[in-house]
């Protein structure tokens, strides 16, 4: 060995002393500053698998819409005139316009999938048993405005589509009396009712998601990560950190922006002509299907039938099922209440896609 060897040697742990150093220097001014140690809380090992982990990659998606739905307001015209125009301009004029709009098109399809199987494993686990019956109901309000935002954001597109949308949302408004007012044409006739929907879509719609969100988050703090069924809870030690959690919500973010943008790139969200003011049957995006096959059974009134019967049933599953089991085996009543839900809407929107088109403003 060289002497220039030997010294090199003999300065590597006094380089690799003086990088620790320098690390925990850095830790420390953050540590000092923001106190992320915090979120080193322990948690059950069993919350660090994909399956506890689908509630905060939805809200990846979710941030993924909010900044790519930021960017288009810069180009979108909310008018009447001018709504269907600016959505062109988007596509084929603005920087990369046609991208940040696959974008937010295939966040908003993938949130909302996530959200089903999150709900999915909630069911399945027993999650919204005491004592996180509220952690639940928020969760089913957080669904409902997520359905809320996909068709205020179907409206505000302006093209046959969104003519259309805009015909049953305002229909179903009329149906509910006075708490629909506020969202038909008559309420504020100085301002065109599509400029108060895109406010609906872009400010209060997410605002009331965004706080929600933060009690959720507050709910599975304090009142700590469901237990896993099958297993006796004195084995349920808490052997992981949140920090954990949080690397892994990391891992599966990345992977959900990816499938994003690819999706972006390769499938161009739909995007019609300008809206010739007659209804024409067309049918709704994919989530809605199992509405439109039960429109064209009863007429506009079968979105408020069936969103009332599907929040209906998922808000009595905690009240009838009220034992502190969580095994699915032993809750059969819930668990064939959860498959029929799902059998029935499934199905439904099965004929609502193979269905002909039907013009329900004239049933």
């Amino acid at each position: 060995m060289s002497e220039h060897e030997a010294q090199a040697n003999k300065d590597e742990p006094l380089r690799q002393g003086e990088q620790a150093t320098e690390k925990n220097r850095a830790a420390g001014f953050f540590e000092e500053r923001l106190r992320l140690s915090v979120l080193n809380y322990a948690i059950p090992k069993h919350a660090n698998t994909i399956w506890y982990a689908l509630g905060g990659t939805a809200l990846i998606s979710f941030l993924l819409l909010i900044v790519s739905g930021m960017l288009m307001t810069q180009f979108y015209d909310p008018s009447i005139t001018g709504a269907h125009e600016s959505i062109e301009y988007i596509n084929n004029k603005a920087f990369l316009g046609w991208f940040v709009r696959g974008i937010h098109h295939w966040a908003a399809n993938i949130m909302f999938v996530l959200i089903l199987l999150h709900l999915g494993r909630i069911i399945i686990t027993g999650s919204y048993k005491k004592p996180r019956e509220i952690t639940f109901y928020v969760g089913l309000i957080l669904l409902f405005l997520t359905f809320a935002m996909v068709s205020t954001g179907t409206i505000v597109k302006w093209d046959q589509e969104g003519f259309e949308a805009l015909l049953h949302f305002v229909g179903v408004a009329s149906l509910l009396g006075f708490l629909g007012q506020a969202f038909t044409p008559a309420a504020t006739p100085s301002t065109h009712i599509i400029s108060r929907i895109y406010s609906f879509h872009i400010s209060i719609i997410p605002a009331a998601i965004a706080i929600l969100l933060v009690f959720h988050f507050y709910l599975i703090k304090v009142l700590r990560i469901s237990p896993v069924p099958g297993k006796p809870l004195s084995e349920q030690k808490e052997t992981a950190t949140y920090a954990q959690h949080i690397r892994l919500l990391i891992k599966t973010g990345l992977a959900v922006t990816a499938l994003i943008m690819i999706l972006a790139l390769i499938f161009s969200p739909p995007f019609g002509g300008s809206p010739t003011n007659m209804e024409t049957g067309i049918k709704p995006p994919w989530l809605f299907l199992w509405l439109y096959a039960l429109e064209n059974q009863l007429g506009m009134a079968g979105i408020l039938y069936g969103m009332t019967g599907v929040f209906g049933t998922l808000a009595i599953l905690p009240l009838i099922d009220r034992s502190s089991e969580i095994r699915p085996g032993k809750r059969r009543v819930a668990i064939v209440i959860a498959c029929l839900l799902v059998v029935i809407l499934v199905g439904l929107s099965v004929i609502g896609y193979i269905s002909p088109p039907v013009v329900h403003s004239e049933m």
